[in-house]
């Protein structure tokens, strides 16, 4: 077999075919190697994963002259065949940053990673939506700023989160009104939720593209045991920062609140410099904070919910087309996503319990007394934002 020189002198130790091109077997592993080179990237970014594989793939064929033609069929092009035939150049390819404080083993956010997908297949290319998880960018009250000046494009937020910004959402988080995941979906859809994000979308420029299931909020304890509202006196609790109904709440209860992003919580528990948090248990057994936390105290005084938004002239510069891709695979994404959450909930608890978490319930009488605790120091925000009656109205749906 002859052996081909370059340019320089220089002798390749690659045997060619006698036409002058690579052997057929060669350039399949090449390209091969390129698809496990772009599987091990970390970065949630369908377009970067193809694009670097088509590149690959490309430079390969320059190299040897060989046409697609000439290259025997392999289970790598079978699958690759089902992605779009026409990629757009970057200078077309619309990106859009979408930024969440929650890791990457939590179940909205394997949705939110099909989401993305889908959208950049269905698309071909041209929307392509680039996840930036575990506070990458911020936490909520930072992240939410960037969504209103068009800094960030997109976001899964906390509803709680959003009474910052307009004081309605406080609706989301009174305790004892949302029981069930079932009852927050009949919100959510109903003519009142919907008049709500309509006017947030008309006066902040943000709109509202899906739901998103937080679960039920208790309270997580290092070492403190709580089996009245007595109990809460004096223990140093971590909020979420900018939520003010949260702050209400236990300030209720005589606890003391401290504001905290969620990725500082594991060292400040590990400090002692907070006694625990409120929260829901997929995001205790997806964190560090598993191994700290003793008690989980059932106090049911909270559901959370959350919702992927997206800054309205980001949305409406997008082809029509495309724009309604992107919407319908949002609202499928959530579907599966309470599909998921509420399978997950039961494992979710009993991960707690084989990390040695032990459950804590108030007698019935004692949980009663904390919720009318918590509600007499929350209602007083639904005052002269909603009409006499809103909080019953809502509780009937």
């Amino acid at each position: 077999m002859k052996r081909k020189f370059n340019m320089t002198g220089l002798k390749e130790c690659v045997p060619v075919h006698p036409s002058g091109r690579l052997p057929g077997i060669l350039i399949i592993a090449v390209f091969l190697f390129a698809l496990l080179l772009a599987g091990c990237s970390g970065k949630t970014n369908p377009a970067a994963d193809i694009a670097d594989t088509a590149n690959a793939a490309n430079a390969v064929e320059s190299a040897s002259g060989a046409m697609p033609s000439d290259i025997p069929a392999t289970t790598a092009e079978t699958e690759a065949s089902d992605q779009p035939d026409i990629w757009p150049g970057d200078e077309n390819r619309i990106v859009l940053k979408l930024a969440s404080t929650l890791n990457p083993e939590m179940m909205a956010l394997n949705a939110l990673r099909g989401f993305s997908e889908e959208v950049f297949r269905e698309t071909s290319g041209r929307i392509d939506i680039q996840i930036y998880d575990s506070s990458s960018l911020g936490d909520q009250v930072e992240y939410l700023s960037g969504i209103r000046q068009g800094t960030v494009e997109m976001c899964l937020v906390s509803t709680a989160a959003l009474e910052a910004i307009d004081p309605h959402f406080v609706i989301f988080g009174m305790p004892g009104l949302f029981t069930s995941a079932e009852k927050v979906n009949r919100f959510y859809e109903s003519d009142i939720c919907r008049e709500l994000l309509d006017r947030f979308r008309q006066e902040s420029g943000i709109r509202s593209l899906a739901l998103f299931h937080d679960g039920v909020r208790n309270v997580w304890l290092r070492e403190a045991r709580v089996y009245r509202a007595e109990d809460f006196s004096g223990l140093r609790l971590r909020i979420p920062a900018g939520v003010r109904i949260r702050e209400k709440e236990f300030q209720a209860l005589k606890a003391e609140v401290v504001p905290l992003p969620l990725s500082d919580c594991s060292a400040a528990l590990q400090s002692g410099y907070i006694d625990g948090l409120e929260n829901n248990v997929e995001t205790i057994v997806n964190s560090d904070m598993i191994s700290q936390i003793h008690y989980q105290i059932k106090t049911e005084h909270a559901y959370s919910t959350l919702l992927l938004l997206i800054n309205e002239k980001a949305l409406m510069q997008i082809d029509e087309n495309d724009r309604n891709i992107l919407t319908d695979c949002a609202r499928k994404y959530s579907r599966t996503a309470f599909e998921q959450y509420m399978a997950g909930q039961e494992a979710a608890y009993s991960q707690a319990e084989k990390a040695g978490i032990e459950t804590i319930v108030p007698e019935e009488k004692e949980q009663r007394r904390i919720r009318q605790l918590l509600l007499s120091a929350t209602k007083e925000m639904l005052e002269g934002i909603f009409p006499e009656g809103f909080y019953e109205k809502v509780d009937a749906l």
